[in-house]
């Protein structure tokens, strides 16, 4: 896994090749804009304004959003199978 934290809060975390917002109320969705896209879009945004996430990061995140983060993953390569 790797991912971007932004400023206010928003995660996007990509995982097998798939990539999830995780919501600042900890809710998880299948993301809307590729974490490279949002890599390239970031480039002229200042650093202060978002983070990658660290191995410790993701070991916060707790077993329930792990479980959404899987769940997401699994029923979208599911969907593309």
């Amino acid at each position: 896994m790797r991912g971007i934290k932004l400023k206010h809060g928003v995660i996007f975390v990509e995982h097998s090749g798939v990539t999830i917002r995780i919501n600042a109320d900890h809710t998880c969705e299948l993301s809307p804009i590729l974490l490279p896209s949002l890599e390239w879009s970031l480039q002229s945004e200042p650093p202060s304004s978002w983070d990658y996430l660290t191995q410790s990061d993701f070991d916060a995140f707790g077993t329930e959003i792990r479980q959404q983060i899987q769940q997401i993953v699994a029923e979208f390569h599911d969907t593309i199978e």
